[in-house]
């Protein structure tokens, strides 16, 4: 599954971001995966919450957060694949291509989501429940369908014609307007409404695919890795006009269950009709399967509940059958028992069938069967052998999971192979015998092999499984062993094998291993072989798509001089990697002589000779040691037979050595052959041939390949290019390439001090070579031999490619004025270019880009004539770019290191940019007085690692979202009035222009340096208790600065820095001045001033002063209550002891208030509150008036209210 991020076209009606999930396949399982949007925006409360949602129900490793960066995962094609998603909407779905799974399930996680498929095939099982599903075809054949709420759309509007096996679906997601037709064999409507589309409902062919036999990956054919059937005619004429070719299936149940089986219809969902439910013992079955031919015959096997299902079958009178013993169900379980009771042991009933099996539980096969049968085919289904009992299968294919339960010993007689899987320790032993193969279709999965002289041991990477293979005994010299190992058909990477050689160059073991290289390649490392023996041999077999080249790595290491080589022969559309120095140094040991390659009588004085020659330039004796590695490119006629074996050149470095070890004359002439030379004590070339002539051909042919690439670490110091061949000096070995050996030549190196590349001066075109550069800060520098004609010859520079990946590089010269026009593999990143000069350019319409180098350094002033001409990025890359003049356009594709100082008026055209939003990163930019953004410019996302500007230059009108600075920020503007600081953002306003800019990194920088005479105010805003870091305020002024009560709660006030060489005034709402740094020149004043009010809120200071003084009067109340009630209990006693006397006095409760107007007016009687004492019994007398004048009651009177204290 590999995860990218694409966006539609533009004339699409879904014109927004999405998501591109390519899905393809590699033990058939359910795999879950948690699918999260992140989107351009900022969504990080609803990521969080989505992130937890996934993390309590997936791995971490089954969490993908879309990122625009590829991933892949890889999924069996049998697997089911379901995805939950999070973020997905309309506007922004996922899209997704699918590829040879069987199921894909989508959930929707939050709300609705939205998925377009853009590509999938029609044996598909797509499931959606909550998901809207878009598709970019009209045309939709699938084979089952089910829709939950789900709606399905056509991306472009047009209705849908649908087929589908079948359908299961509500109401709401069959939109008429989406669809023109629905045609399926079964549908089924899960809601009580039914859909408004027509459904049509055809009956089901009965036609069945043909399943080829014994296919293996596409890799090889069927002929070439099985037998063919041979026998006699098995019965008369009349009988094989009988034989039944048609495929068929049955619902295979348990005799003690069978008519449950039927009454439950346990195979429904295959469509087995009920007259073929059967035992397996109906004497019509077992007639009508024996007069089969070319027949493929399915079983669905219902479960058995653990009790085993015997089944065996009677002599075929016809050929090539294979029968299917596919579990029904997939809750119970299932076994079956295979045995060959009926079968006769006839020779014409030897592997006369095949058997495969598909998730069965437990699989047993008896000995008296497995002669009949041809090829075995387990696919998680678990193979029984007792412990003590042993079992012989011609032919095995397998997962590890299927071969884990036996116990017994296994052995293969021709092939086995194990299909997607893992190593792990079986309990079991296997044994190959003589002239079987072992074949391991994906490399990737067996990463370590040991060999020795007993077994071949299969190890995962981390060697905690192993699975060994025992060789039987040899008995004959001229069968072998055969290990074939594929490369991944649908990884990206290339697979990498690791062979460890335990066995002796002595050793007699034959073993051949065949890397069947078809996909991507592999990369083979061997970990000694000095200990090959003559009996193991590699041989490699390439695509036969010329379009296509797969990759073969070698690695060799040797612990003493090899005595027998691995590959006499590489040949084929390969790209061939020697990975490493030792590696190339195995080639450079071993030889090829002269005759090898052509007969002596096959020579000529008109050969084009181009040579690769290793010399020790330590010796400086002529006679000393040397070895040289020779390639030849031969053009030659029919007639070369009567060529002179005595033409050879004499001149050693214009001496070639060739291989032919081909009888057809047809054969001879090659593309180019490769051979390999070790020489001693001589120099001359004829001598040479004729010391070798009689040593046998034992060296490598190398020839016909699509590329060479040699890794030579960090050993290059020179590379020096003639138009036949190259030359690098490593240390003090100088090795010479012919372009002739292939296509294409590749240099892997790891600059670490300078590499000087040359060129031959007189030179009108060189070997193309491409240099991969593995190592950051690289400094390549061409030499004077560059002359002003070659410089920009593209017949030179187009042949010299250097590849840096991602990493930084410095290109230099010496001696010359630009760098020459070579071929960079990432033109921008990462690159810049020195001359050690200054140079001023005027630029205006008439220039052309393409055929002058502007290749200078590090310092280059760009003067724009004419009016918005497009500069393109690439063109300018040296450590300081200075653009002025007329306003212009740069046409930005990414990330530079250069230095941009712009005093003029830019606008972005940018090549980083989706419908959504342009982006415009670089390392450095500085605007000028006169530099801003153009108010054309398309509203960008910017992001800078240091800038340097004035606050009119990025106002936050040209912005998608705030200014990215991830290490420093630099802001001159004698305007500024207000600083208005976040907790990772800050914003500037300046002539009624905002500047907004954030925190990238944790340790960026910030200063503002202003003039500004009148007043700053300085606010922190969003109520945060946290401001941004590193910040700092230059005054170059005597300045007034404000700061108001948003700093009461700040934490940490020392991270803002106020730096000054003038006095400086500040004033402030708070009681206390904020804990702000100060730097500030000697003699420099600062006068602050704070205001004593504003410290604490007033309304809080209020509200707390009225709660205090209620509470204080609450508390006096208590207390007075109190006390009186205290002084009524005490005095109460004390009258009950002296008077015993019957009082008897109305008792009053609580408080009465009463108003009596007699005959005079204005006279107010107010009743008072008449206490009881509990501590005495006395009348309590109150008189009540106004306040003037005393209260004359009407019968002259005072009122008296009398109460008496009645005790208990």
């Amino acid at each position: 599954m590999v995860l990218n991020f694409e966006f539609l076209q533009k004339n699409s009606s879904i014109q927004n971001k999405m998501v591109i999930l390519l899905i393809v396949p590699i033990l058939a399982i359910t795999r879950h995966y948690c699918v999260i949007n992140e989107g351009d925006i900022d969504v990080t409360d609803n990521l969080n919450a989505w992130m937890t949602e996934c993390q309590e129900k997936f791995d971490n490793s089954k969490i993908v957060i879309t990122d625009k960066i590829q991933k892949a995962f890889f999924v069996d094609a049998d697997d089911s694949v379901n995805l939950n998603l999070f973020g997905f909407t309309q506007n922004k779905p996922l899209f997704i291509e699918i590829d040879n799974i069987m199921k894909i399930s989508f959930l929707s996680g939050a709300a609705h989501q939205n998925v377009f498929i853009q590509s999938f095939k029609s044996n598909l099982i797509l499931e959606a429940d909550h998901v809207n599903i878009f598709f970019s075809e009209s045309q939709l054949h699938l084979k089952k369908l089910i829709l939950t709420k789900s709606k399905v759309f056509n991306s472009k509007n047009t209705k849908i014609n649908l087929f589908t096996k079948k359908l299961i679906t509500d109401s709401f997601s069959l939109p008429r307007s989406s669809f023109n037709s629905i045609t399926c064999y079964d549908y089924k409507v899960t809601s009580t409404a039914q859909p408004l589309v027509d459904i049509t409902k055809i009956e089901k062919p009965r036609s069945r695919r043909k399943q080829k036999l014994l296919q293996i990956e596409n890799s090889f054919s069927e002929d070439q890795m099985l037998q063919s059937f041979e026998y006699q005619a098995l019965t008369s004429e009349s009988e094989k006009t009988n034989l039944t070719t048609t495929d068929i299936s049955y619902c295979l149940c348990l005799k003690t269950r069978f008519e449950n089986c039927k009454e439950n219809l346990d195979c429904d969902y295959y469509s087995v009709p009920i007259e073929k439910y059967i035992t397996g013992k109906e004497d019509w079955f077992i007639n009508e399967i024996r007069y089969s031919e070319n027949r493929t015959i399915k079983l669905y096997v219902a479960k058995t509940e653990g009790v085993a299902l015997n089944i065996g079958f009677d002599d075929f009178f016809g050929k090539n059958n294979e029968i299917h013993f596919i579990q029904a169900e997939s809750e119970g379980s299932a076994w079956v028992s295979l045995n060959g009771k009926l079968m006769s042991s006839s020779q014409d009933q030897l592997e006369i069938f095949s058997v495969f099996f598909s998730n069965i539980d437990k699989v047993t096969i008896s000995k008296d069967v497995v002669s009949h049968i041809n090829v075995v085919s387990l696919k998680s289904s678990s193979l029984i052998i007792k412990i003590a009992n042993e079992l012989t299968i011609n032919r095995l294919y397998t997962d590890t999971r299927s071969i884990l339960s036996f116990e017994g010993t296994l052995r293969i007689v021709h092939f086995i192979a194990l299909n997607k899987t893992d190593p792990l320790t079986l309990p079991g032993t296997i044994y190959l015998e003589e002239n079987c193969a072992l074949y391991i279709p994906q490399a990737s999965s067996f990463p370590i092999i040991f060999i020795n002289d007993e077994s071949i041991v299969l190890m995962d990477e981390d060697q905690d499984n192993d699975m060994p293979f025992y060789f039987s005994k040899a008995t004959q010299p001229d069968k072998k062993w055969t290990v074939i190992i594929s490369d991944d058909i649908y990884d990206d990477t290339i697979p990498s094998i690791e062979l460890n050689l335990k066995t002796n160059k002595d050793s007699t073991l034959p073993i051949l291993f065949l890397f069947d290289l078809q996909y991507t390649g592999i990369s083979l490392k061997i970990d000694d072989i000095s200990k090959l023996s003559k009996s193991m041999n590699f041989e490699i077999v390439t695509t036969e798509d010329k379009e296509k080249s797969v990759t073969f790595g070698l690695e060799f290491d040797f612990s003493a001089p090899p005595t027998h080589h691995p590959f006499q022969t590489i040949t084929g559309n390969v790209d061939l990697i020697l990975m490493t120095p030792n590696t190339l140094e195995y080639f450079l040991m071993n030889l090829d002589p002269l005759n090898c390659t052509m007969d002596s009588s096959n020579s000529s004085n008109d050969l084009p000779n181009s040579s690769l020659h290793l010399m020790n330039f330590e010796s400086n004796s002529m006679d000393s040691s040397f070895s040289s590695l020779t390639f030849r490119h031969n053009s030659l006629s029919s007639d070369l037979s009567s060529a002179s074996s005595n033409s050879l050149n004499s001149d050693f470095n214009s001496a070639s050595c060739s291989s032919n070890r081909e009888s057809n004359p047809a054969k001879k002439i090659r593309d180019s052959d490769f051979s390999i030379n070790s020489v001693k004590d001589s120099i001359d070339a004829k001598l040479l041939n004729s010391e070798m002539k009689s040593q046998n051909c034992t060296g490598i042919n190398v020839y016909g390949i699509n590329s060479l690439t040699i890794n030579v670490l960090d050993s290059m110091t020179n590379l020096h290019f003639q138009k036949d061949y190259i030359t690098f000096l490593s240390g003090n070995i100088s090795i010479y390439f012919s372009i002739l050996i292939a296509k294409k030549i590749q240099i892997i190196a790891e600059i670490k001090n300078e590499l000087i590349i040359s060129i031959d001066p007189n030179s009108t075109e060189v070997s193309p070579v491409n240099l991969l550069v593995s190592n950051s800060d690289a400094n390549i520098t061409f030499d004077e031999s560059f002359t002003s004609d070659t410089i920009e010859n593209p017949n030179i520079t187009q042949n010299i490619i250097i590849w840096h990946d991602l990493y930084n590089i410095n290109f230099k010269s010496k001696d010359i004025p630009t760098i020459p026009l070579v071929i960079v593999s990432d033109n921008i990143s990462g690159v810049l270019y020195d001359t050690q000069s200054n140079v001023s350019f005027d630029i205006d319409k008439n220039t052309s880009f393409n055929q002058t180098s502007f290749r200078i350094g590090p310092n280059i002033s760009v003067n724009l004539i004419d009016d918005n001409l497009v500069i393109p990025q690439s063109i300018f890359l040296a450590e300081n770019v200075y653009f002025s003049g007329r306003p212009f356009i740069f046409d930005y594709y990414t990330k530079s290191r250069c230095t941009y100082i712009i005093n003029t008026s830019v606008q972005i055209n940018s090549h980083d940019s989706t419908i959504y939003n342009s982006k415009f990163n670089v390392s450095k930019l500085v605007f000028k007085e006169n530099g801003r953004f153009s108010d054309t410019t398309e509203k960008l996302i910017f992001s800078a690692d240091d800038l340097e500007c004035h606050s009119q230059s990025i106002a936050e009108n040209y912005f998608l979202k705030p200014i990215t600075i991830n290490n420093s920020f630099k802001l001159i503007d004698n305007t500024v009035t207000e600083i208005l600081i976040g907790q990772n953002t800050i914003q500037i306003i300046a002539k009624n222009k905002t500047a907004v800019i954030q925190k990238g990194l944790q340790n960026a920088t910030f200063e503002i340096v202003t003039g500004q005479k009148e007043k700053i105010s300085l606010t922190v805003i969003d109520k945060v208790t946290t401001i941004v870091g590193n910040l700092k305020l230059t005054l170059t002024d005597e300045t007034l600065l404000f700061i108001d009560r948003s700093w009461h709660n700040v934490s940490n006030p020392n991270d803002f820095t106020i730096s000054s060489n003038k006095n400086i005034r500040i004033e402030s709402d708070l009681l206390y001045f904020p804990h702000i740094n100060l730097s500030l020149g000697e003699g420099i004043e600062v006068v602050p001033k704070v205001r004593n009010a504003k410290h604490t809120n007033k309304y809080a200071f209020y509200v707390f002063v009225s709660l205090a003084a209620a509470i204080f009067i609450i508390c006096i109340i208590f207390w007075i209550i109190d006390f009186f009630h205290s002084q009524h209990e005490s005095q109460g006693e004390e009258d009950e002891e002296e008077d015993n006397g019957n009082i008897e006095m109305e008792t009053l409760n609580g408080y009465e208030e009463c108003y009596l107007t007699d005959q005079f007016e204005n006279t107010k009687y107010s009743q008072s509150i008449v206490n009881q004492s509990n501590s005495e019994n006395k009348v309590v007398i109150i008189e009540l008036s106004d306040e003037d004048e005393p209260v004359k009651s009407p019968n002259k009177k005072s009122k008296q209210i009398q109460k008496q204290d009645k005790g208990d």
